[in-house]
């Protein structure tokens, strides 16, 4: 044991019981980070965009979703997506491929409407579609895409509306490996505002019934043009964000459930507790190596 903890070795034992104990699982309740994983605007159901730079405006945005928390069991939700966008065209009828991006979970393929002008348009859901303002997705995002003949000199009205179940502990996820956190969250991505040409009024409005998230997104103290509010109203909340003619800096907005999953480590975890006994022994064999020199 003593040419183990000879003076080179005792130097990095420390650091050896200091790594271990990031292994040691946590539970942090009652912190309210209100934050999002980098990854999360690939999990979003987006607004519009085109596939090219383009001067077309996209002056005002109005979303609502109605999401269900009670609908069947605890992690099940039912959310109804009305999208509505007022697209300005300053110069020449212009005719363009435009994309609405949607995380895979959501079933949008059989609910799933896009009006033009009042006018139901066709249109392909595809897993790559290749513009300035998209990267290539990495985490199951997909696209609706419909051509639209935008007007000269004029607004154009484009409408999106579905209706989907997700879960949390469904097969769909479980196989994109997102059933390993035990939180589920539901996000809108505002950040494709940007790819229009100059400002743009949105509000954005999650109707929740029932159970209440845990966090949500409010960044009103980083961003001056970001307004945000709750309203009660019966059997649930509506979380509202909204922008008046400006530029969106916000990439996103969001709520977010926690859960209690098959992963989440108790005191009580074999793993915790094999962590816990290796940290002793390494500390017992360190000390009563230290105590013989």
């Amino acid at each position: 044991m003593i040419y183990f903890f000879n003076r080179k070795t005792k130097s990095i034992i420390p650091l050896i019981m200091i790594l271990l104990l990031f292994f040691v699982p946590m539970k942090l309740d009652n912190l309210n980070i209100q934050s999002n994983p980098l990854i999360v605007m690939e999990e979003a159901i987006g607004g519009i965009f085109t596939d090219t730079e383009t001067n077309l405006q996209m002056i005002e945005a109005n979303v609502l979703m109605n999401i269900n928390e009670t609908f069947k069991e605890e992690g099940d939700f039912m959310i109804s997506f009305d999208g509505n966008y007022t697209i300005y065209n300053p110069g020449e009828t212009q005719v363009v491929t435009i994309a609405a991006p949607f995380y895979s979970y959501y079933d949008i393929e059989k609910t799933l409407k896009i009006e033009i002008e009042g006018m139901e348009k066709e249109f392909n859901i595809t897993q790559l579609f290749l513009s300035k303002y998209e990267p290539p997705s990495l985490y199951g995002r997909k696209y609706a895409i419909c051509v639209a003949n935008i007007s000269s000199y004029s607004n154009t009205s484009i409408r999106y509306t579905f209706s989907s179940e997700i879960n949390k502990f469904s097969d769909t996820i479980a196989n994109k490996d997102t059933n390993i956190f035990d939180t589920i969250m539901i996000t809108y991505d505002v950040g494709t505002a940007r790819a229009w040409n100059g400002v743009t009024t949105e509000t954005v409005e999650f109707r929740i019934y029932g159970e209440q998230p845990k966090y949500f997104y409010n960044n009103t103290d980083l961003y001056d043009n970001l307004k945000f509010s709750i309203f009660n109203f019966t059997n649930g909340k509506s979380y509202v964000w909204s922008w008046e003619e400006t530029v969106i800096e916000d990439y996103w907005v969001f709520v977010e459930y926690a859960y209690e999953s098959l992963w989440t480590l108790h005191p009580t975890s074999g793993f915790l507790l094999v962590t816990s006994i290796i940290v002793m022994v390494i500390s017992t064999i360190y000390i009563k190596s230290r105590i013989k020199d």
